[in-house]
This record gives structure tokens, sequence and C-alpha cells, in this order.
């Protein structure tokens, strides 16, 4: 079970920047096109469309959904699994 320590020390390590990088990517996947009359939606998603298209890949949304099995069953990290369970509904529609 060493693979499974090594993994889990890694996520314990970077829980917070994940966690950043989640709540960020739910926030800009939720925000509406235009604000106040602005565009500003379309040109933030614009700005951050390499990093969206890289986490919608379905490779990425595998590993993604084999961290939600291992934060839920394992780890028992309600947090992470929340913020990860959002994040792979936000990034399906």
């Amino acid at each position: 079970m060493k693979g499974l320590d090594t993994v889990s020390n890694m996520i314990n390590s970077n829980k917070i920047y994940i966690e950043y990088l989640l709540f960020a990517l739910i926030v800009i996947g939720l925000m509406p096109g235009s604000l106040l009359g602005f565009n500003v939606g379309s040109q933030v998603k614009s700005m951050v469309r390499p990093v969206t298209d890289f986490m919608s890949n379905s490779i990425v949304q595998f590993v993604l959904f084999v961290l939600l099995l291992f934060t839920c069953c394992i780890k028992k990290d309600t947090n992470l699994f929340l913020l990860l369970a959002v994040f792979l509904l936000v990034t399906r529609r």
C-alpha cells in the first residue's frame, strides 16, 4: 500500500491548491455571459479556455472521477469530494 500512501500524501500536501483551482473553475463555469450590459463572462471564459478544455478532456475527467472515489471512500474528505462532484457536474454542461 506504499503507492496509496504516496498518493494520499501528495493530495494532502496540495489539498488547498486543488480546492482553490476547483473553486475558481466552478465559479468561471457558472459565470453569466453578460453582466450589467458588459460582456465580462465571455472575455474571462476565453482567457481560461485552454485550462477548461484540458479539464474537460475525457482522460482528465476519468482521473478526477477516480480522485472523487478516493476522497469519498478512502480519505473520507467531504469538502474535496463535494468540490470534485460539483466540478464534474459543471464541466458536463
